[in-house]
């Protein structure tokens, strides 16, 4: 509770061993189901590799969320394999994995 008697809905994101803690809205003008939704969303988003900050600024300013930092890349093979990049975190999928024929 703050001095003048607010009360907030909060949440704690961990993204590369740095706390933050995000305002989820004011008690009771927003209520425990839409705040549990929210912090489902950003923490999703942290798991993603965005900066659940940089996000919320992107939204407020109408930028695109790749300006928010996060390093996606899409490579397709000769072999037909494909290498998706979201942050550190790569998946590799076989030609017969990408085969919308199986």
């Amino acid at each position: 509770m703050q001095p003048s008697g607010a009360k907030y809905w909060r949440v704690n994101v961990r993204r590369n061993g740095i706390n933050t803690t995000l305002s989820l809205g004011t008690f009771p003008e927003t209520s425990l189901a839409d705040a549990m939704a929210e912090k489902l969303r950003i923490r999703g988003q942290a798991r993603m590799g965005i900066h659940p900050t940089a996000a919320r600024r992107a939204a407020r300013e109408g930028t695109a969320l790749g300006s928010a930092g996060v390093a996606f890349s899409i490579a397709l093979s000769a072999a037909g394999a494909l290498s998706i990049t979201v942050a550190e975190q790569t998946l590799h999928l076989s030609r017969y994995q990408t085969d919308a024929s199986c």
